[in-house]
């Protein structure tokens, strides 16, 4: 809740996307955040992040429960969980929230091009898992 502003949704984002939500909420009132030369600068720190808890399942190293920062993605996760094993798959990650499926990741997509598409801010609860289906 930004006093006259009014509650600016920040959840899930990450911290460069939650200072430009702010920064953009703020401008509506003070005008010297925006514009080539602005004159009114905003710094954004973060304290007291929550831990919240994912499971990690499948053909993983070291598969289990792991306790990560709020602001972690499926790819903090799997480098947790020492990454797909010998039989486990890089381009078939499912992230499963509530027993359904919101997400799947895709390693060498990310490594051959940089595409982060699946790789997901995780919530408590979250389950990860890499299968042997889809492997290259």
């Amino acid at each position: 809740m930004v006093p006259n502003v009014g509650p600016v949704n920040i959840g899930g984002a990450t911290v460069e996307n939650a200072r430009s939500r702010i920064k953009s909420a703020l401008g509506q009132i003070y005008s010297g955040l925006n514009g080539q030369n602005p004159n009114t600068f905003l710094q954004l720190r973060v304290g007291n992040i929550r831990s919240i808890q994912v499971t990690m399942a499948g053909e993983l190293n070291q598969p289990g429960t792991y306790t990560l920062p709020s602001f972690a993605n499926v790819f903090n996760a799997l480098y947790l969980a020492g990454g797909p094993n010998e039989t486990g798959s890089f381009r078939n990650i499912q992230v499963y929230r509530n027993s359904k499926l919101v997400g799947q990741a895709d390693i060498y997509e990310f490594l051959a091009r940089g595409d982060e598409k699946g790789n997901i801010i995780l919530q408590c609860s979250d389950c990860a898992t890499s299968s042997n289906q889809g492997r290259a």
